[in-house]
């Protein structure tokens, strides 16, 4: 006892005493009791202890105490921590907002530029020889096709037909839930929108739609193809129930993705994307069966052959689309719902799963693709974010709040793959004003009530000027606002109160232990203290992520290092040609890896040929090897009239050199010959196309060292050919890459009117046209001619007359060009050397003009009115003057690519034959295309001469 109980008083000694006996619970046996009790016997106060039972303090009060803190939790502490915490979160995500998703916002936007400098393919147009089958049976999948197969069989078709994915008793009770809730659910427009219902599915909705998923996802064969095809798990991105009742008009024929975001054109930007239609009851014709195209979703343009007979339905003219069998189709298909006809016939009920292959956002890794454009992606937002194996057991992995969290790509279970989370996917719209996101749309949206979760004081006004991105900054930022205002408002409000509290008790003497106010002040720094501290850890969590470096460094969905040289050749590819290319060869494109294999037709003929010549190759002598590989060569240039091509580095086509066509050819021929081989070859290309694509390609290591690590690695395994002096690989081939001198004179979209099929058509029915290059050359004058272009066209292609004329559908690649000319005639199917850009008339060209019926040779002596009237001195009849450009040809007067000509072939013989040179070798000689389709190569100047 401090101080001393000797210096006390025995009055209050014996009160102390009185005190401490009337305590309850507390033992005279305790050190503390026999302490004190010892310090009063010896200032003579004998203490007579007296045993007292030890009882339990009143649980009661207990209780009461308990329950007071509970409350006091929930009614003062914890809404204050939320409210700061909501406070913080604005902060956060106005930080995050800035740092992170405006920046991705900009790198997702898709421009012309980035389209002409990150191609993969070439833009490929159709004609109704590129559709692969007008067969229904020729789309359906055996059981006992394996995935390679069935990866093979929709590279090439774009559609394939899995049988029996539902059985009938959950296809019925499914279909009848669609019919219930379309009379509830709020629908989404579809094409023809009337008597069609279309509605995003809730996965737990039914236990009939649970029910239908599992049994898809555990579909075995489905389950392997498609990870073929897209890879393993796919992200699901569509999932939605249509109806198609009587009186449902035929749709236009249409891809769910535009060429413009194509995957087939742009592999490294866009990831490819499959719907599976699946019926809930047998589909005949009638009632409105989906027709498709095979073979057009590798075109940028095939819309006109299937809207002239080129689509199938997929019931057939005369059988049915069984009920459950799932119609796989790539969302670049050109297809279309057809009408409902049958009047008394039932309603036509679709499921429809749309897969895309799942981002790549793991440690040390880079995703540059997006998600096609225009796709409708008819998916509830709180699904966004999971992948097939998610939908297969919804009920365990797709509950609430974890679906929710998911789909804004804040957290998944431990063991579960991200999928394309709602978060990204509106960024990619919102940076290209896609689907939801276009222009006009956020003025109709705010209208509408904007974020439906705030309440209307929290939406600010939307100026006329505002973005997306303007609005939901000015949004976070209203939030963030009112959040610490009423932080700053309750906190001090609350302190006020606890104060006058704390000073109330003081003043009526109300003993507590220690200060109200001073614990209410630490409960708040303990509470607020948590929420900053959770705030920093995931603050870290964030910068530390993949997902952001990738960001900080501007390396996200952005495909290659821009190219340090910038005027490379080019060339356009041709049908024949054989493309080797560099952004493909990636097992992380899953199928896409093998498409020019299956679908170009040029590396179709080529695989043909190295298949046929391969056996046994890898153990043949060096020497025949070499002969072996250039008689390979020989043979594409000349039967197949095929150029070995690659990408450079600004990814456009270029003309390979005899060297490395043969090296090429090497490879290949050893691929062909052994399948060890062929997997190591093809690993080595994989990794090296990876160094290029990967998160580390800016670093000197993935640029330089490691490349020439597997370059001498794969010489070493296969082997070199002896190589000679370095000459283009095209000599023997039309038109090669020699740049055309006319080519930056072309007279583009030129102010003549043009038909109004062409002018006034929607751009989903109108012919597209090649994205702009900026440094490639091509391969002949005429060969990237769009519609609209101004040019000189050939006369019924045959005679040497050349008119102005305006280009109003072409198909460059396959050498169809129909033109109008300025009198307003009319030459359909044009060949693509019976084309070339218009240059200007000059004054002294010798050209004919059309006067008194007839046409006269002379020489253009004045022009007026910026080359739309000429003076014409003529040979015959003078002078004519104001003489327009559609009174005028021209005609080759010198030998060059394009021009008519006549010749001895062989050089023997009397009679002269009608032909086109369509090239200019080096050493003055010509290469020859006959009339009747035989070539010579090498014509000399004395066998030619120029047509009448």
């Amino acid at each position: 006892v401090d101080p001393p109980l000797e210096a006390a008083n025995p009055d209050e000694v014996k009160k102390l005493k009185e005190h401490l006996l009337k305590c309850q619970g507390v033992s005279a046996k305790s050190p503390a009791m026999k302490a004190v009790l010892t310090s009063l016997n010896q200032v003579g106060a004998p203490v007579a202890v007296q045993a007292v039972p030890a009882r339990n303090p009143n649980r009661s009060v207990k209780y009461l105490n308990v329950f007071g803190h509970v409350l006091r939790l929930f009614i003062l502490d914890l809404p204050l921590m939320v409210l700061f915490g909501l406070y913080i979160s604005t902060i956060a995500l106005h930080e995050v907002s800035v740092q992170y998703y405006f920046p991705q916002v900009q790198l997702m936007k898709w421009n012309q530029k980035r389209q002409a400098k990150e191609l993969t393919y070439y833009h490929r147009q159709c004609a109704r020889e590129d559709i692969t089958t007008d067969n229904t049976t020729d789309l359906l999948i055996p059981e006992s096709m394996d995935s390679d197969d069935c990866m093979d069989h929709i590279l090439k078709h774009g559609a394939s037909i899995y049988p029996k994915l539902i059985s009938d008793a959950t296809a019925k009770e499914a279909r009848q839930y669609i019919i219930d809730a379309n009379k509830k659910e709020k629908g989404w427009y579809v094409i023809e929108n009337d008597h069609r219902y279309s509605f995003g599915v809730n996965v737990n909705a039914h236990p009939a739609v649970q029910q239908a998923l599992k049994e898809v996802g555990e579909n075995k064969l489905l389950h392997e193809a498609l990870r073929k095809i897209v890879g393993p798990n796919p992200s699901v991105v569509e999932f939605t129930g249509i109806t198609s009742q009587y009186g449902a008009a035929d749709q236009f024929t249409h891809q769910d993705v535009v060429p413009r975001a194509s995957a087939f054109k742009y592999a490294r930007n866009f990831v490819p994307t499959y719907s599976l239609f699946i019926p809930l009851q047998d589909v005949t014709a009638e009632m409105g069966s989906t027709e498709i195209c095979p073979g057009t979703h590798q075109c940028a343009d095939g819309q006109g052959i299937c809207d002239s007979g080129g689509g199938m339905l997929v019931s057939g003219r005369t059988g049915s689309w069984k009920s459950g069998y799932g119609a796989l189709l790539n969302q670049q298909l050109f297809h279309r719902g057809t009408a409902h006809v049958a009047k008394k016939g039932p309603d036509r009920v679709l499921f429809i799963l749309t897969f895309a292959s799942r981002p790549r956002y793991g440690k040390n890794q880079l995703e540059t693709r997006m998600i096609g454009h225009e796709g409708s992606y008819s998916l509830k937002w709180d699904q966004w974010g999971h992948t097939l194996q998610d939908f297969t057991n919804p009920g365990k992995y797709m509950a609430q709040p974890w679906k929710t969290l998911r789909s804004l790509g804040l957290y998944k279970p431990p063991g579960r793959e991200w999928g394309w989370d709602f978060i990204t996917v509106a960024s990619m719209r919102l940076a290209n004003e896609d689907t939801g996101f276009e222009e006009g749309k956020l003025k109709t949206w705010h209208k509408k009530g904007g974020f439906f979760f705030l309440p209307d004081f929290l939406k600010p006004p939307l100026a006329k000027s505002d973005t997306w991105q303007d609005y939901v900054t000015k949004t976070i930022l209203a939030v963030q606002e009112w959040s610490k205002k009423m932080n700053i408002q309750i906190v001090v409000g609350y302190l006020v109160v606890v104060a006058f509290f704390n000073l109330a008790m003081m003043l009526f003497r109300v003993k507590r232990r220690g200060s109200v106010f001073v614990r209410a002040v630490g409960r708040l720094v303990v509470t607020h203290g948590l929420v900053l501290l959770i705030a920093y850890l995931l603050g870290q969590h964030i910068r530390s992520s993949q997902w952001a470096r990738n960001i900080h460094h501007g390396k996200a969905f952005k495909s290659y290092r821009a190219p340090i040289v910038t005027d490379l050749p080019a060339t356009l590819p041709f049908e024949t040609d054989v493309l080797k290319e560099t952004r493909y060869q990636s097992s992380y494109l899953a199928s896409y890896s093998h498409l020019l294999d299956i679908n170009h037709p040029g590396n179709q003929m080529w695989q043909h040929l190295i298949n046929e010549n391969s056996v046994n190759y890898h153990n043949l002598p060096v020497p025949v090897k070499k002969d072996l590989a250039k008689m390979v060569l020989l043979e594409t240039r000349t039967t197949n009239e095929g150029r070995l091509l690659k990408q450079n580095e600004a990814t456009k086509w270029t003309v390979m050199t005899e060297d490395e066509a043969l090296t090429q050819t090497h490879i290949d021929l050893t691929k062909a010959s052994d399948v060890d081989l062929k997997f190591v070859l093809t690993q080595l290309e994989f990794f090296n196309t990876e160094l290029n694509a990967g998160v580390f390609r800016e670093t000197a290591l993935h640029k330089h060292h490691i490349p020439a690590l597997l370059l001498s690695l794969r010489d070493k395994i296969i082997g070199t050919l002896p190589l000679g002096p370095t000459r283009a690989a095209g000599a023997c081939r039309l038109g090669s890459g020699v740049k055309s001198t006319s080519s930056s004179r072309f007279v583009l979209q030129s102010q003549l009117t043009l038909p109004e099929t062409y002018a006034t058509a929607d751009i989903r029915s109108s012919p597209s046209t090649k994205p702009p290059s900026f440094d490639a050359v091509p391969p002949f004058p005429g060969a990237w001619v769009q519609e609209g272009d101004v040019v000189d066209g050939q006369y019924k292609g045959k005679f040497n007359e050349w008119y102005r004329a305006v280009v109003v559908n072409t198909n460059a690649n396959k050498g169809k060009i129909d033109v109008r000319y300025d009198d307003g005639d009319t030459d359909n199917g044009l060949c693509r050397l019976c084309v070339r850009p218009y240059v200007p008339l000059e004054i002294d060209e010798p050209v004919a003009v059309r006067a008194k019926n007839a046409f006269h040779d002379g020489r253009i002596v004045g022009i007026y009115n910026n080359g739309e009237a000429y003076d014409i001195q003529t040979h015959t009849i003078g002078l004519q003057q104001n003489v327009t450009a559609s009174d005028i040809r021209r005609f080759d007067y010198k030998l060059g690519e394009g021009a008519v000509v006549e010749a001895l072939f062989q050089g023997v013989g009397g009679i002269w034959y009608r032909g086109r040179i369509v090239r200019v070798n080096e050493d003055e000689t010509f290469d020859v295309e006959f009339d009747d389709g035989d070539k010579e190569y090498g014509v000399e100047t004395e066998h030619l001469r120029l047509a009448a």
